[in-house]
């Protein structure tokens, strides 16, 4: 027994050399001695025969030592890394393989190794035959220790990490990795909604990039936008990092209706951020941009005006919001005005008439003098050749008005 673990001074033994070298019949000569130290280490990087077989793509070496009863197949070295890790981190593709088939495990560092594959070592195609070898084990495997839906997760998180890979190769390397997770109905948006709760911007843009439904929302009804623009203000250059991700993915049309999206509550973006006192220039200004409704009321009738006058602490931005929300309600009116003038007209000629937008009607206090409409400007009740007076707006109502969404509840 003494004779089979030899090792020299750097505590490398026979199998190590024999793993080394390529020399199957003597491993295989070696295994079948009782006494064989299968998982002996060596003093330099800690690696096991099998960490050196895989290394050096001696696949019939490591096919004869993963067959061993007393092998550790998720052995780890100094650094950490298993056998499959170093085979993932050289292109290895077969022994990659053999190695999975025989129950290793995959975490988030050997996913890490082949992304690092294709991107700093710039073999993508080498990257993705691997990367779809760990993919179609995991889907086919009932041992194996982690979920597609995890592995999104850290194929994503590796991503990130290395968006400092430039330009076009980034974006096909990043595509091409997904769209091997969506060949087995990874689910995006949960991820992508994720990301954004925990302020993975990065992550995010990814996935958003790559196919995740911007409408999709959580059991409480928000949105990636309400969620964002609730940030701490330490985290503003994410949450607006986010949104102009967002923004920069949809259409006006759809962009409008995503922003001015109801939760549960009755809630918008801008009336979350005015809420928890956590709104910024930048994120203001991000959502006006894409076209955030001011007048639109919640469950309790309140507007982002109202909110907004209730906290003192930002009167600069309770001035603009209130003055914004006044600009928005005249501007409504204007084109009822049209639309109303326009439909009597055609009625007169015999012609089907328009259907009328609804008014929303923007709560103000007459305590606050700085939100107060001027006198010239208050709205009037409009009416139609029926002198029927158009109805306040209830928040369900403006809702309706505002459209269909394509949102996905998760």
């Amino acid at each position: 027994g003494a004779e089979v673990n030899q090792a020299n001074n750097d505590n490398e033994t026979l199998l190590h050399w024999a793993a080394i070298r390529g020399h199957s019949k003597v491993v295989e000569l070696l295994l079948q001695q009782e006494d064989i130290k299968v998982n002996a280490t060596d003093k330099t990087t800690g690696s096991t025969p099998l960490h050196i077989a895989a290394g050096n793509s001696h696949l019939n070496i490591v096919e004869l030592l993963v067959k061993h009863k007393q092998i550790h197949l998720n052995a780890t070295d100094k650094y950490g890394r298993t056998p499959l890790h170093i085979a993932a981190q050289n292109g290895h593709l077969e022994v990659a393989e053999l190695l999975l088939k025989n129950g290793a495990n995959i975490n988030q560092s050997i996913i890490t190794s082949i992304i690092s594959q294709g991107g700093v070592c710039g073999n993508e195609k080498k990257a993705l035959q691997i990367f779809s070898i760990v993919i179609d084990n995991i889907k086919n495997s009932a041992a194996t220790n982690i979920d597609l839906d995890k592995m999104l997760n850290i194929v994503v998180k590796s991503l990130a990490g290395k968006m400092r890979i430039t330009g076009e190769r980034n974006k096909k390397m990043t595509s091409t990795f997904i769209d091997k997770l969506k060949e087995h109905d990874v689910n995006l948006d949960i991820a992508f909604l994720k990301a954004v709760k925990n302020r993975e911007s990065k992550e995010a843009k990814i996935l958003l990039d790559n196919g995740a439904n911007p409408f999709c929302i959580d059991q409480d009804g928000n949105n990636a936008l309400m969620i964002a623009s609730t940030y701490v203000k330490s985290r503003v250059t994410d949450a607006k990092f986010i949104l102009d991700s967002v923004k920069n993915n949809l259409e006006k049309e759809q962009l409008e209706k995503l922003v001015n999206a109801q939760n549960n509550r009755g809630e918008t973006a801008i009336m979350m951020a005015v809420k928890s006192d956590k709104i910024n220039s930048n994120i203001f200004d991000t959502l006006l941009s894409m076209g955030a409704d001011l007048t639109i009321a919640d469950k309790y009738g309140k507007t982002a005006s109202d909110y907004a006058k209730e906290e003192k602490s930002n009167t600069t931005y309770i001035k603009t919001i209130c003055e914004r929300a006044i600009l928005q309600s005249d501007s409504l009116k204007r084109e009822y005005d049209q639309d109303s003038t326009s439909s009597d007209s055609r009625d007169g000629n015999g012609r089907g008439s328009k259907k009328l937008k609804t008014l929303p009607t923007p709560k103000r206090t007459a305590d606050e003098p700085e939100c107060e409409t001027p006198p010239e400007k208050k709205q009037k009740i409009i009416t139609h050749n029926n002198s029927t007076p158009t109805p306040t707006p209830t928040p369900d109502t403006r809702s309706a008005a505002l459209g269909g969404s394509a949102e996905k509840r998760i």
